[in-house]
C-alpha cells in the first residue's frame, strides 16, 4: 500500500504534508500505535543534521569504504529514503534548512537566501542580520526576524518550556535559521574567528565560551587538510594539492581572517569542529536525560574549498565523505552513551545542490557558459534608459531575483507592470537566458505543482523577492553583480536523502519521493508535540 497526496498549487503550503509520518506509522504498527493509543513514553532527544552536498548515489558509490557505524548505521537502522524533493527554487543552502526545519517553503516561511537586499544599504546583506541585538563573540547582531514561522524547535519550546533547544552551524545562518526563535543556544563559526552568538538567545553556551577563551579557535583556522588515506586509494584524483600533499593549507596564500573563516567552513576540520561541539552541549547541558524532550541541530558541509559542485569528481570529496563518516560515528556512541540512541530520534538530510561541474557538462557535449550579472543588469538598465529616461532602474541581481527600482519608477510616473514586462522581454534575448518572469506571473500562477513558475512560485516571498525572476539554461552559472557565484544556478527538481532512524524505528528503504518539508510534521509527530499548520491538508487516497 502507498499514499499520495494531492494539492492545489495555489495552496501549495508545505506544513500540511503529513505522507512521510504516515509511511512511518504504517511501518512502526505497535512502536506507534497500538489500538489507537501511543506508547507512554515518548523519545526525550531528537538530533536534527543538516549536510551541505549530502547526494544518495555518493552514499551507495562510497558505501565500501565507510566504517560501520556512522552513515552505515544511520541508513541501515532506520527509514531511509533515497528521493527527498525540494519543490522550490532555492536562492541558497539556508532557504533548504528553512524548509527542513519549518515543513514549509520560502514562499511561507520567509527565507529565500543567505543573503537580501538593503534598501538602506544599497547592499546585499545577511538575512539574519539585526542591529537590535548584540554579537556574542563577534560585532554585528543577528537573529531569526525574518524566520516567518516556528520551528520544530519552537514547536518542542512552546509546548513545555523546561525542553532544552541547541543549535550549532557552519555559518550565523545556518545556525539561528535551524535554532529558530525559543533556542536556548545558538553558536556559529563567525568570519571574525570566533565561535560566535547573538544576545537574542541572551547568552552565549558555556561550553562554547570555554572554548573561545581557551583561543584554540586560532589554531583550528591555521589546520592543514591532510588526507586520511594514501592518494592512490580514492577513486577520484585530487582537485588540487599543495607542496606537502595537502588538499589545502592555509600557509598557501596570505588570507584575511574572514577568508581563513571561508576556507576552513569548507574542510574536513570544521566538520570535526561542529562535532566536538555538539559532544560538549549533548554531555554540559545533559541533553536526553530527562523526560522534558530536547533537541540539538547540527550544520555539516561536504562542499570542499575552492569546489561549488556536489559532484563527486575529486578525492576532496571523498575525504569530505570519509571524515564526516567517523565524526558521525563518535556522535552516534555520544549520543548512545548519554540519552540512548533508543531514546533518541535521529534526522538527517542534505541540501540542493549543483550536480555537476561545467567541465563535466562540457567534456559530455552540452552547452555552458557564464551569466555575468553586473553585465547583464547593466544591459538591462541602458535598455529601460533609452526608453525611459536617464537613471538606476536595476537596483540589484542575486540569486535569479532582479529588483526594480520602484522610487524611481513613482517619481516619473512611469506604468511598472508595463516596464516590467518589457525588462521581461529583453532578458528572454540575453545568452544563456531560458526564460523569464516576473512577479506578478509568479504570483498569479495556477498549473501543475511541479512546473517551473509553480516552483518559482513556492520561491516567492514579497517581502524580500525581486520584480523579476529568470531561469538560466542548464549548464550556465550564475554570478551576481558584485561577482560572487550563486550557490544554486539551476532551476531543475533537485533531491536529497531522508534518514531517520532511532526511538525504535524499524529499518525501511524506500524509493518513492518524498517532500523535504514533510520531515518537521514527522518529527513533530514523532515527539507528539502540536505541529504549526497554515493551510489545508490536501486530500489523500489510499491506492
Amino acid at each position: 500500500m502507498f499514499i499520495r497526496v494531492f494539492v492545489s498549487n495555489r495552496n501549495y503550503i508545505q506544513m500540511k504534508k503529513i505522507l512521510l509520518f504516515l509511511i512511518l506509522l504504517i511501518f512502526c504498527g505497535n512502536i506507534f500505535a497500538q489500538n489507537g493509543n501511543f506508547p507512554a513514553d515518548r523519545p526525550t532527544f531528537v538530533v536534527v543534521i543538516a549536510i551541505d552536498g549530502l547526494q544518495a548515489d555518493h552514499l551507495a558509490t562510497l558505501w565500501n569504504n565507510f566504517e560501520g557505524n556512522g552513515f552505515k548505521k544511520a541508513v541501515n537502522s532506520g527509514f531511509f529514503a533515497q528521493n527527498g524533493l525540494f519543490s522550490y527554487v532555492a536562492g541558497s543552502t539556508v532557504a533548504d534548512y528553512a524548509s527542513i526545519i519549518t515543513g514549509s517553503t520560502p514562499n511561507i516561511h520567509g527565507i529565500i537566501s543567505d543573503k537580501i537586499y538593503s534598501v538602506l544599504d544599497d547592499d546585499f546583506v545577511s538575512i539574519v542580520l539585526d542591529e537590535k541585538f548584540n554579537g556574542i563573540g563577534t560585532n554585528a547582531g543577528r537573529s531569526p526576524k525574518n524566520l516567518s514561522i516556528a520551528t520544530i524547535g519552537d514547536a518542542l519550546k512552546l509546548y513545555n518550556s523546561n525542553s532544552k533547544v541547541f543549535s550549532i552551524g557552519l555559518t550565523p545562518e545556518a545556525a539561528i535559521t535551524l535554532g529558530g526563535h525559543c533556542a536556548n543556544g545558538v553558536v556559529w563559526l563567525d568570519s571574525e574567528g570566533l565561535l560566535a552568538s547573538t544576545d537574542f538567545y541572551k547568552i552565549m553556551p558555556a561550553w562554547a565560551n570555554k572554548m573561545n577563551m581557551s583561543g584554540i579557535m586560532s589554531n583550528y583556522l591555521q589546520a592543514k587538510w591532510r588526507p586520511m588515506s594514501a592518494i592512490h586509494t580514492y577513486k577520484n584524483a585530487p582537485f588540487f594539492l599543495t607542496p606537502d600533499n595537502c588538499f589545502y593549507s592555509p600557509e598557501s596564500k596570505k588570507q584575511t581572517t574572514a577568508q581563513l573563516m571561508e576556507n576552513f567552513r569548507r574542510i574536513p576540520s570544521a566538520n570535526s569542529l561542529i562535532k566536538d561541539l555538539a559532544v560538549k552541549a549533548i554531555r554540559d547541558e545533559r541533553l536526553g536525560l530527562t523526560s522534558n524532550t530536547d533537541m540539538l541541530c547540527l550544520n555539516f558541509s561536504l562542499m570542499p574549498v575552492n569546489q561549488d559542485f556536489a559532484e563527486l569528481n575529486s578525492a576532496e570529496k571523498e575525504d569530505m565523505y570519509l571524515n564526516l563518516d567517523r565524526d558521525l560515528k563518535e556522535l552516534f556512541i555520544v549520543i548512545d552513551q548519554n540519552a540512548g540512541l533508543e531514546n533518541t530520534v535521529i534526522v538527517i538530510t542534505g541540501t540542493q545542490t549543483e550536480k555537476y561541474s561545467p567541465k563535466t557538462l562540457t567534456k559530455n557535449g552540452f552547452p555552458t557558459g557564464k551569466f555575468d550579472g553586473k553585465r547583464a543588469m547593466a544591459l538591462l538598465n541602458s535598455f529601460l534608459m533609452a526608453k525611459y529616461g536617464q537613471g538606476r532602474w536595476v537596483l540589484s541581481f542575486n540569486s535569479h531575483q532582479i529588483l526594480i527600482n520602484q522610487p524611481l519608477i513613482e517619481k516619473n510616473r512611469i506604468n511598472k507592470t508595463e516596464m516590467i514586462n518589457e525588462a521581461v522581454a529583453f532578458l528572454k534575448t540575453l545568452q544563456g537566458v531560458e526564460n523569464a518572469f516576473s512577479a506578478e506571473q509568479i504570483f498569479s500562477h495556477s498549473g501543475c505543482s511541479n512546473d517551473i513558475i509553480s516552483r518559482l512560485y513556492n520561491s516567492f516571498y514579497p517581502k524580500f523577492s525581486g520584480d523579476i525572476s529568470i531561469v538560466l539554461k542548464t549548464g550556465w552559472q550564475e554570478t551576481n553583480i558584485d561577482g560572487e557565484p550563486a550557490q544554486i544556478t539551476s532551476v531543475a527538481p533537485d533531491y536529497a536523502p531522508i534518514i531517520i532512524f532511532g526511538s525504535n524505528i524499524p529499518a525501511q528503504k524506500s524509493q518513492q519521493i518524498f517532500n523535504i518539508v514533510d520531515i518537521a510534521p514527522t518529527v513533530c509527530g514523532l515527539l507528539r508535540v502540536p505541529f504549526f499548520s497554515t493551510g489545508t491538508a490536501g486530500l489523500m487516497n489510499n491506492n
